[in-house]
């Protein structure tokens, strides 16, 4: 259907696809569309939609050749999505951020609240692959503790947002039962076919994990954790795509780590050499391998029984080992 116009406009492939997937949804009457930004937001394709609520998660240094070199400048391109007299949510309040959000919700009359501002959260239990929260949140019905179904701690600011959202929706007459809220954060990894983050592949002999974070933000949050689970020496099958900026990759990852290098397979996959070189100028030290599953092969046979293997850099690195394990 759309075919005919693709020669002229010469749209992307991500402009093809959200066209078809707006022309789907129509047909197919959808309730509830959730709808995410292909990049930044205002100038993004997905941008023509006038939703019944905007939710921006957080602001972290990623496509600077496109959104900007600094966080409001970034934060601009992303509140392009707060429509007139719609209401935003904001994951996280940022002092550098929250100016930018402040000053497009007040000209464009939105209603704007920060989700930690607005709720109350703890983590009353952990394991790997489950964490127990506490919360205090303005909702209509009790939801005092719940269970998220991820070990990822860093997926707590994703859940307070979340909820934060749907007291919105709910406040404009959506329907969202208890039992509908629990059962999708308990079951959100099954529901959604939610692959990728902070998946364990192997419980031990080594522990293998893998986490897509592919951004500074992202990764040190990863990191952190990664520390907080007993272990001997921690390998990392590393790899990223050419257009990131390593010297902020490799600030977050640690020097005492011993490291697997590899490229994507896809044509944006930056050389293993290449990422080897730049690493080895910060202090990071490991071996070239020639592919993904080289290289997580290599991290196998040298680690110990008690050591961990991580698997990241990148969304592609994830998706070849993913990909191998699930099939």
């Amino acid at each position: 259907r759309i075919k005919p116009h693709i020669a002229t406009i010469q749209p992307s492939f991500f402009e093809i696809t959200v066209a078809m997937a707006f022309q789907y949804f129509a047909e197919e009457e959808v309730d509830i569309a959730v709808i995410e930004t292909g990049m930044g937001g205002r100038l993004d394709s997905t941008n023509i939609l006038q939703p019944l609520l905007s939710v921006i998660t957080n602001v972290g240094f990623d496509h600077q050749q496109y959104l900007g070199d600094t966080l409001p400048e970034i934060a601009f391109e992303k509140a392009g999505i707060i429509k007139p007299g719609t209401p935003v949510v904001i994951g996280e309040t940022h002092e550098d951020t929250a100016p930018t959000f402040d000053d497009m919700a007040f000209g464009r009359q939105s209603p704007i609240l920060y989700a930690d501002q607005e709720i109350r959260v703890a983590v009353v239990n952990r394991t790997l692959s489950e964490l127990t929260l506490a919360i205090d949140a303005p909702l209509p019905y009790d939801v005092s503790q719940v269970v998220l179904g991820t070990g990822a701690a860093y997926q707590v600011r994703n859940a307070v947002t979340s909820i934060l959202a749907l007291s919105q929706l709910m406040e404009r007459d959506v329907s969202i039962p208890k039992q509908a809220l629990l059962r999708g954060l308990h079951h959100f990894k099954r529901i959604g076919q939610f692959i990728g983050r902070w998946q364990v592949l192997q419980e031990k002999h080594p522990m293998i994990l893998t986490d897509c974070a592919h951004n500074p933000e992202g990764l040190v949050h990863v990191m952190e954790q990664l520390e907080e689970i007993d272990h001997d020496r921690l390998h990392i099958v590393f790899g990223t795509v050419s257009d990131k900026k390593l010297k902020s990759f490799f600030v977050e990852l640690p020097q005492t780590a011993i490291y697997y290098f590899c490229r994507p397979d896809i044509p944006r996959g930056l050389a293993a050499d290449a990422l080897a070189k730049a690493a080895r100028q910060a202090g990071l030290t490991g071996t070239v391998h020639g592919s993904v599953q080289d290289a997580l092969t290599a991290a196998k046979a040298a680690a110990q029984p008690n050591d961990m293997i991580y698997v990241g850099g990148s969304i592609f690195v994830v998706a070849e080992v993913v990909e191998v394990q699930s099939s």
